[in-house]
C-alpha cells in the first residue's frame, strides 16, 4: 500500500510538471546577482580612483540594497 501511494506521488509529479528533469551535473552555478553587485562595486571603485567623486558618491547612493551606503564607504570619502 505504502509503495502504491508514493508510486501516485511521483506520477503527480512528473504530470503536473511540463519540463524534463533537471540532474545536479546539469545545473551550472550561475548567481547573476552576485555578479551585479561585483560589477557595481567595480564600477564604484573605478570613479574612486580616477577622482570622479561626484560621479562615485551619486553611484554609491544608488547603490542596490545599500551595498556601498556603508561606513568604509565614507571613510574613503574622507580620504
Amino acid at each position: 500500500m505504502m509503495m502504491m501511494v508514493m508510486l501516485m506521488v511521483v506520477v503527480v509529479v512528473v504530470v503536473l510538471t511540463d519540463r524534463p528533469p533537471v540532474y545536479i551535473d546539469q545545473v551550472q552555478p550561475v548567481d547573476t546577482e552576485a555578479e551585479a553587485l561585483l560589477q557595481y562595486i567595480a564600477t564604484f571603485n573605478e570613479l574612486m580612483t580616477s577622482g570622479k567623486y561626484k560621479q562615485a558618491a551619486t553611484h554609491a547612493a544608488n547603490s542596490p540594497n545599500g551595498a556601498l551606503r556603508t561606513s568604509a564607504t565614507f571613510q574613503r570619502f574622507k580620504g
